[in-house]
């Protein structure tokens, strides 16, 4: 991000993270860099809005999930204090995260989905291997694969009322290339201002995970996919970012996930022209342009 908005040369950039040793806290394009607690503590906000007022902060963008969530909440708080925030409206934010509930709003829009079901639900039907995983996770945290209903359902009973902050997801098969992304920009009246494809050449592990490399792409089916997803979980503002696989069996793209937020590598747009950071800001700063 810190990358995009300095290729621009037009802003003040401030960054912070809750790690000083980060290398983006030594970025060359950053003017200013502060250590904050963690976006999901309690002490995070009053860390923020102390510099966004010592900074006269304009525009304010949270990045990971805790930080939206966090400064979503608090939004009345920072724009009093004369900050813009960037973070999608919050009856959006109070329950994107809850991964089973998307997949039915998506499902329910004609878009392909894996099969997929609570823990404590009827566990007929799946298609063997799956992956359980909790409700509300992000970054591949508590991943679990099973081979088999009997696994499944031991595991099920070892969580006891646990059992429902879980789900049950098919496994899509995955390979090196079959991961793809939109990365998409809305304005406050819901319309799109930019839409972007690109195809991962490097996970996180070998099942998939965080994309951390790609490669551009031009895809109709992709696009049309991307703009059934948002029509299905908005109202949105601002970056998101939707992830698919895409499955030889089905010879389609099928819905993996959405996120309220900025994506990784995300670099590769504004190498493809396309920058996100400058265009985002600008729509923040009521600037608008074409599409």
């Amino acid at each position: 991000m810190t990358r995009s908005l300095e290729s621009v040369d037009r802003y003040r950039l401030i960054g912070v993270d809750s790690d000083h040793l980060v290398a983006g806290m030594y970025a060359p394009g950053l003017d200013e860099a502060y250590v904050v607690p963690p976006g999901d503590s309690d002490k995070y906000i009053s860390a923020i809005l102390d510099i966004v007022l010592k900074e006269k902060v304009d525009v304010l963008w949270p990045c990971s999930d805790e930080e939206v969530i966090s400064v979503g909440a608090n939004r009345k708080l920072f724009e009093d204090a004369g900050a813009h925030v960037v973070a999608a409206p919050d009856d959006v934010l109070s329950w994107i995260g809850d991964k089973p509930r998307v997949v039915e709003k998506v499902s329910r829009a004609g878009v392909p989905v894996p099969r997929t079901v609570v823990l404590d639900e009827n566990l007929d039907g799946l298609i063997y291997p799956v992956i359980v995983r909790p409700r509300t996770a992000r970054s591949a945290k508590g991943v679990v694969f099973f081979d088999s209903y009997d696994q499944v359902a031991a595991y099920r009973d070892s969580l006891g009322e646990l059992a429902g902050t879980q789900f049950v997801q098919e496994v899509v098969p995955y390979q090196v290339g079959n991961l793809y992304l939109s990365g998409v920009l809305l304005d406050a009246k819901q319309q799109v201002k930019a839409l972007f494809g690109s195809r991962a050449i490097k996970a996180t592990y070998d099942w998939g995970g965080p994309a951390l490399g790609g490669v551009p792409v031009k895809n109709q089916r992709l696009n049309e996919l991307a703009l059934k997803i948002i029509d299905a979980t908005g109202p949105w503002y601002g970056p998101v970012n939707i992830e698919y696989i895409f499955d030889s069996h089905r010879n389609d793209f099928v819905f993996i996930e959405v996120n309220a937020r900025y994506w990784g590598y995300s670099y590769l747009a504004t190498a493809a022209g396309v920058n996100f950071p400058d265009l985002t800001v600008r729509l923040a700063l009521n600037e608008d342009f074409e599409p």
